[in-house]
């Protein structure tokens, strides 16, 4: 396993990319200052050790005793932990990407029946096709002649109600005859 300290005193598993979360003996976790202190003792002992016993190891064999010495600090128990903790994060983000997904889908397939013109079947209606936008509504008259009417010229409420009784095909045509909401000429 190779080890880093970034840039915020925290230990980081090149391999994985995982904030390693040291223990001492005791089971505690140490803090940045606390593991350096560690580190820095044990290689003090590896050093003494190698200069008393093993002098002829070569500077590439004191690394590697060094890196395993510091693998063993860090317990099976911490690597397990550390592996279950990742593997939780990993389903979590999976369930929110497809749940994410699934709202963009629905919010697509809303927008795209809501972008079509749709008829409006009432009969006796002077109104024959109606467009639904996030905060307005274009109306096609029997005359010919289309009209919008959104929020920027009218009370939401009024955009909402308009947008109501065109989905159900009854009123829209008496309620813009009645109430005269404000509305810009389309070409």
């Amino acid at each position: 396993m190779n080890i880093f300290k970034d840039s915020t005193g925290r230990y980081i598993n090149k391999d994985t990319n995982e904030i390693i979360k040291l223990r001492d003996e005791k089971g505690e976790f140490l803090s940045p200052q606390k593991y350096d202190e560690m580190v820095q003792q044990l290689q003090n002992r590896v050093d003494a050790i190698n200069s008393v016993i093993a002098p002829e190891l070569t500077q590439e064999n004191r690394t590697n005793n060094e890196i395993y010495n510091i693998e063993n600090i860090i317990s099976d128990k911490d690597r397990e932990d550390h592996k279950k903790q990742y593997e939780e994060q990993k389903q979590r983000d999976i369930k929110d990407i497809k749940d994410l997904q699934k709202e963009i889908e629905e919010t697509k397939k809303k927008q795209a029946f809501e972008s079509q013109p749709q008829w409006y079947t009432s009969k006796e209606s002077g109104i024959i096709a109606y467009k639904i936008e996030d905060k307005l509504i274009d109306i096609r008259f029997k005359n010919g002649s289309k009209y919008r009417y959104g929020v920027t010229m009218n009370n939401p409420q009024v955009i909402d109600r308009m947008k109501q009784l065109a989905r159900q095909n009854h009123g829209l045509n008496t309620f813009i005859n009645k109430f005269r909401p404000k509305t810009a000429r389309m070409v």
